[in-house]
């Protein structure tokens, strides 16, 4: 059995799993240094409160500064909106052209309900190192 996945790989949180109420939330900057692409995944549980309609969208976001504080969207590249329980998605990313750090931003929001609120864990795999092992 081969083992060599881990050595041309990187696993990361964007957003540590947690329950969430509507608004952005604050994503974790990523060190994308030495690798090429990514996928991002996102995963849904059962909203509660009783919302009669949710949406978790996803964006992503470069910049140069390991804080984050110089952050800008990347046009085009985004996860359509989850609009149902226990759901998730993944977005393949060819980071050409993403400059060192990256953010996924996720924006939560419901419509009627109780305080609703959603769980919600957001991963990036990052792949294609320029150097192996990662």
């Amino acid at each position: 059995m081969s083992k060599k996945l881990g050595e041309t790989s990187k696993l990361t949180a964007a957003i540590a799993p947690g329950v969430f109420a509507a608004g952005d939330l604050t994503p974790i900057v990523i060190d994308r240094l030495g690798f090429e692409d990514a996928i991002v995944h996102v995963r849904v549980g059962a909203a509660t409160g009783t919302p009669t309609a949710q949406s978790v969208a996803l964006k992503l976001q470069t910049g140069d500064a390991a804080a984050g504080s110089d952050m800008a969207d990347v046009p085009g590249d985004a996860v359509p909106a989850l609009t149902a329980d226990n759901l998730e998605a993944e977005l393949n990313l060819d980071l050409a052209g993403y400059k060192r750090y990256l953010q996924v931003i996720p924006t939560v929001a419901f419509t009627a309900g109780t305080t609703p609120k959603i769980p919600l864990a957001v991963t990036v795999a990052l792949g294609a190192p320029r150097v192996i092992p990662a």
